[in-house]
């Protein structure tokens, strides 16, 4: 049997109870690099820190397998509990750090060479939505911010971790 015990205000697990006895006390969980999140093994059951988090103080209010935590701030080892919230798969993407391959620093702004204007785009329920061609980068990057907040976007969407 394993048990943590939970820290809402660091987001840190500590182990209570666990078949070894000197990690006790000791910070459980142990990051993935492949995806960045933190893992518990708790009874056997290899577990995402920021779900166990969300049900140790939700317990009226459990995630669904179909549910999903959103780091408000983009740091994926970041579980205080001020800093997750439950959302469905469609809320979360729109909650999205910027990409490592964007090339103009803009989120759904890019560069089109040939008319040599900037082009701003949207993507809602997974259907793109073309917001305009562009002289300036600034009009563009505006036609964006502008279009996620009539979509309902997160205000943190697009923002570096």
């Amino acid at each position: 049997m394993s048990k943590v015990s939970y820290d809402p205000e660091t987001g840190i697990f500590t182990w209570v109870e666990t078949k070894r006895r000197g990690f006790i006390g000791k910070k459980a969980g142990c990051f993935c690099p492949r995806d960045g999140y933190i893992r518990i093994r708790v009874n056997g059951k290899l577990e995402l820190a920021h779900r166990l988090a969300w049900n140790i103080c939700n317990p009226d209010n459990p995630l669904t397998p179909q549910e999903q935590i959103d780091h408000i701030n983009h740091i994926r080892t970041d579980n205080r509990i001020c800093n997750l919230r439950k959302v469905t798969n469609t809320e979360n993407s729109r909650n999205a750090s910027i990409g490592v391959n964007n090339t103009s620093g803009a989120l759904g702004v890019w560069r089109e060479k040939r008319r040599n204007k900037w082009v701003a785009e949207i993507k809602v329920d997974r259907r793109k939505i073309h917001l305009g061609q562009f002289d300036d980068f600034d009009e563009a990057v505006a036609a964006r911010k502008a279009a996620e907040a009539a979509y309902g976007f997160h205000e943190n969407h697009g923002e570096t971790a």
